[in-house]
């Protein structure tokens, strides 16, 4: 693992290179999902730069937050991706009759 240092010390052509493979709107989320690759290289932690390895990762916006996990497969991320991706489940006789409850 690489040590953080400062930007003017980014050798040229260092910086990691992120791309986004797909994207789609999610129902379960309401909001767009990404499924993005960066290559190896620094990448922005405040006021420093540190090292990442290569990495797949399924993002999306929340509040104007972004939130995610990082894969390292392809395979990984985009089992995620898929979960978020699918429509949601319409709820049980059983999860209504407890949302009566919780309601009254």
């Amino acid at each position: 693992m690489k040590s953080p240092i400062e930007y003017r010390d980014v050798p040229e052509n260092g910086l990691a290179k992120k791309t986004d493979i797909t994207d789609g709107w999610s129902k379960r989320i309401n909001g767009r999902v990404y499924l993005r690759h960066s290559t190896e290289g620094y990448e922005c932690a405040g006021s420093m730069a540190r090292w990442t390895d290569e990495y797949w990762a399924v993002n999306f916006m929340i509040d104007g937050s972004v939130h995610g996990q990082r894969y390292r497969t392809l395979s990984e991320a985009e089992r995620h991706f898929d979960r978020l991706m699918a429509p949601p489940k319409e709820p049980s006789p059983a999860d209504l009759a407890l949302a009566a409850l919780v309601v009254n």
